[in-house]
């Protein structure tokens, strides 16, 4: 009797330690890990063939390649080239061999189950599809709310994203967006093979935020990528015009020389473009450009190639060219506090209304400029710096999200679109700590805001992958005192997390919320998402008309 039941305790302990596995097409076996209690990961699969080689500055080769018995897929694939900010600086990290996803899912799941697939930001720079400080792990997403979550690395700077004349050639189409290529050839695989991890291909919502949020908007309108998503969320996107491929090829000639590839003769350009070393390729590549005092722009941004990207997305949605059944969109209410730091290290946050006042005025010219200095007039505000804060969050995210939820509602008038408003405040006890690490790329800056902060670039992550807990222990890691989650921090995860799950799930973000979520009409009503979430029309509608009229696309 005694042996039988120290038999059944071995046997009970092995079953639930057995690592998940699955069986691809072909008969490939993938073994994945545990990563909770409750969830399976399948790490580091390949999606393509690595873009090294000759195949540097092509679209996306696929089918990935194949392997016999099983491969392990228990760790995260490597990041792709980057510069990092460590302890000691800038060091360059990863390998041009790192087009690979991870699939996260249930342990206990019963039926066919909705998949979400994240495209991370980081100004098309930087990032990879684990994450960092803020966590990509989808795990706690998984489990929460029955799906299975996929998370994504694709080329990024110039290795993703240079055009030039000589690639043109070479390709035989115009160069550029590759890294959009990528985020595509992931989507391919999921509609392949996601069905193997219990997953319904047809019921794919995709989502990103930054500039993952801009590569939903440019696939939301690509012919490329019909069909291969039924919904998205587009978290927090920049507001960019999309360069002519001729003005991105111009600004390729330019990084080029700079590598010291001035060659006239196109394949002697291409050659020399292959041999420079990706490090050199993702040194000092900035993320972001400055056309005016009150505007920030994302310096790798696409091209618009006639392929993968038409042109704008917004006049795109406005000429009815959107992919699948509906879309959300939104931004943070201090999103636009990395553009701050863009211009003159931080000089606006100096600011007096005398010299805000007169810096409109110059940008803007005297009579929107006025206009602007009454939107934003200082009153109105707890100092000049939160103004100023507020405008650029407008300008550099939410006109443009009201531009193309507008233009989508005018060109598909029966696709449903739902804006929102992120007010999610870090809640902790060291809010100013843990805000100034939040909100600074790539070191932490003081932010010289009373409290309680806006919600900063970035800062809805966690709570729609329901990782609060982590960030917070991570943060107190990195800081060397424990910083309590407030449980504030923890109503806002469960009821942000349910909108997004339930509308990945039907489409509809409404269920058991506390307040009902309306469509997108003409009276502009949305949800700030905050504790309590309460409903507000006509956001800052005076100023974003303005913006319309500054950039009519």
């Amino acid at each position: 009797m005694i042996r039988s039941f120290a038999l059944l305790v071995i046997f009970v302990s092995t079953l639930s330690l057995a690592e998940p596995l699955v069986t691809l097409s072909g008969g490939r076996n993938v073994g994945g890990i545990a990563t909770t209690d409750l969830a399976e990961g399948f790490l580091g699969l390949r999606y393509a063939q690595p873009p090294t080689g000759d195949r540097r500055f092509r679209p996306t080769v696929t089918p990935e390649p194949t392997w016999t018995g099983t491969l392990s897929a228990k760790q995260y694939g490597s990041l792709c080239p980057q510069m990092s900010t460590t302890a000691n600086g800038q060091v360059f990290a990863g390998n041009e061999d790192c087009l690979f996803l991870n699939v996260f899912r249930p342990r206990n799941r019963s039926g066919v189950l909705p998949v979400m697939v994240w495209i991370h930001g980081g100004g098309y720079t930087i990032g990879a599809s684990q994450g960092g400080v803020i966590s990509y792990d989808g795990s706690n997403l998984a489990t929460a709310g029955n799906f299975v979550v996929v998370t994504l690395n694709y080329r990024l700077g110039n290795l993703g994203f240079l055009s030039h004349s000589a690639l043109s050639k070479r390709l035989g189409i115009p160069s550029g967006n590759f890294g959009l290529y990528d985020q595509i050839a992931a989507l391919e695989w999921v509609r392949r093979n996601i069905s193997a991890f219990g997953g319904n291909p047809a019921n794919v919502t995709l989502f990103g935020e930054s500039a993952g949020g801009r590569s939903v908007s440019y696939l939301l309108t690509s012919p490329k990528a019909k069909g291969l998503f039924e919904r998205s969320i587009i978290q927090s996107t920049p507001a960019n015009e999309v360069p002519s491929l001729a003005q991105a090829e111009a600004t390729g000639a330019t990084r080029a020389a700079a590598l010291g590839c001035t060659q006239t003769d196109a394949v002697a350009a291409a050659n020399c473009l292959l041999k420079v070393s990706a490090e050199n390729f993702v040194r000092d590549v900035p993320m972001s450009y400055t056309p005016n005092e009150y505007e920030s722009r994302m310096s790798n941004v696409g091209v618009a190639d006639g392929i993968v990207v038409l042109g704008n997305s917004a006049a795109l949605a406005r000429a009815g060219k959107v992919n699948g059944s509906s879309f959300m969109i939104g931004h943070n209410t201090g999103d636009g506090v990395l553009a701050m730091f863009s211009h003159d290290d931080g000089a606006h946050l100096n600011y007096t209304a005398d010299q805000f006042r007169a810096s409109l005025v110059a940008t803007f010219g005297t009579a929107k400029g006025n206009q602007l200095f009454l939107l934003y007039h200082p009153s109105k505000y707890a100092t000049v710096a939160n103004a100023i804060l507020d405008l650029h969050t407008d300008f550099d995210f939410g006109c443009y999200a009201r531009k193309l939820a507008r233009g989508s509602r005018t060109g598909s008038p029966t696709k449903k679109v739902y804006r929102y408003l992120f007010d999610g405040q870090i809640f902790g006890s060291l809010q100013y700590a843990v805000a100034a690490l939040l909100s600074s790329e790539p070191s932490p800056m003081p932010i010289p805001l009373p409290a309680p902060y806006p919600a900063f670039h970035g800062t809805d992550i966690p709570y729609v992958f329901q990782n609060i807990p982590e960030l917070y222990s991570a943060i107190s890691s990195m800081a060397g005192v424990t910083i309590p989650t407030m449980p504030r921090d923890l109503v806002l995860q469960k009821t942000m997390g349910g909108y997004w799950m339930n509308y990945a799930r039907s489409g509809n973000p409404n269920g058991n919320n506390p307040v009902v979520w309306p469509e997108y009409g003409n009276d502009e009503t949305m949800p700030r998402l905050t504790v309590p979430v309460t409903l507000e029309s006509k956001s800052h509608a005076a100023a974003c008309d303005i913006y319309d009229q500054l950039y009519p696309y």
